[in-house]
């Protein structure tokens, strides 16, 4: 019997939208992603301010099996990348590891490493 690996899962895709919006806005890219048989979801961004948004996500992060990739638009891009570094996905190391910038037009996702969070000024 072979051992499921990191490689061998699809990820669960988390996208997280940025302010002026609400996670409505990632309807086509979800009903895209849900073809190619990915588990999609798209949380509330409560926008409260960097700290209480990127706990709120962490914490919810942490309700997820299996591996995870972030997906966020603009502020958003701010949440996921400190819920991600700041203790998100403790349980399981390699989760989340990366982060993904792409906008809600496009399913097309640039992926980056994170190793530090951002900064409030960036």
């Amino acid at each position: 019997m072979a051992h499921s690996t990191l490689q061998d899962s699809k990820p669960t895709i988390v996208l997280v939208h940025g302010n002026w919006a609400d996670a409505s806005s990632w309807m086509r890219v979800i009903e895209q992603l849900q073809r190619e048989g990915f588990t999609v979801t798209a949380p509330p961004n409560n926008l409260r301010g960097p700290a209480a948004d990127s706990a709120y996500l962490r914490a919810y992060l942490e309700t997820l099996p299996g591996p995870i990739v972030l997906v966020a638009h603009s502020y958003g891009g701010f949440v996921i990348t400190n819920a991600a570094t700041l203790g998100g996905c403790q349980n399981a190391d390699p989760r989340c590891r990366r982060t993904a910038v792409g906008s809600v037009s496009s399913v097309k996702v640039r992926e980056r490493r994170t190793t530090e969070p951002m900064e409030e000024s960036e």
